[in-house]
């Protein structure tokens, strides 16, 4: 359900950014130079579109582990996700939950920071591996015969 919630907002997010990315522009010009309209995607728009759209992802991240409004909805029923137990515990009437809220608070900042710090990490190792099949010069997909990716 939280795919489905993040989804058209990472869609709104990306036409502004393939907008400034003037695509047919890029397009044009890969195919001058013998790129196929597939590479040209994922050699020329797909990494300036990433480079722009990682900070709503990001974003995305941060909100799903600490979303609280859909979990309450979907299952309120269920075994309550952290953050949910984390609110509770903020509103609950008894003091003496307060310091348990804070640390949970806390834990979910400590956990968000490492999945944020983890998604970069994902990315560097993914872009230097990509980097030499990108740069290749090769216009066309010869994944099999050159093992790029």
């Amino acid at each position: 359900m939280l795919a489905i919630k993040e989804v058209p907002f990472l869609l709104l997010m990306s036409i502004p950014i393939l907008r400034q990315l003037k695509v047919c522009e890029s397009l044009k010009i890969a195919s001058s130079l013998g790129y196929s309209e597939a590479a040209a995607w994922w050699k020329i728009i797909l990494p300036q579109w990433f480079a722009k759209i990682r900070f709503p992802m990001l974003a995305v991240i941060a909100y799903s582990l600490s979303v609280v409004d859909v979990a309450l909805i979907i299952g309120p029923t269920n075994p309550p996700t952290f953050a949910v137990l984390v609110w509770q515990w903020f509103n609950d009437p008894d003091l003496n939950l307060l310091p348990r809220a804070s640390a949970g608070a806390v834990i979910l900042f400590v956990i968000a920071t490492l999945l944020i710090g983890l998604a970069r990490l994902i990315e560097f190792v993914v872009v230097k591996y990509v980097n030499q099949w990108q740069y290749s010069g090769a216009t066309q997909f010869a994944f099999r015969e050159n093992h790029y990716l």
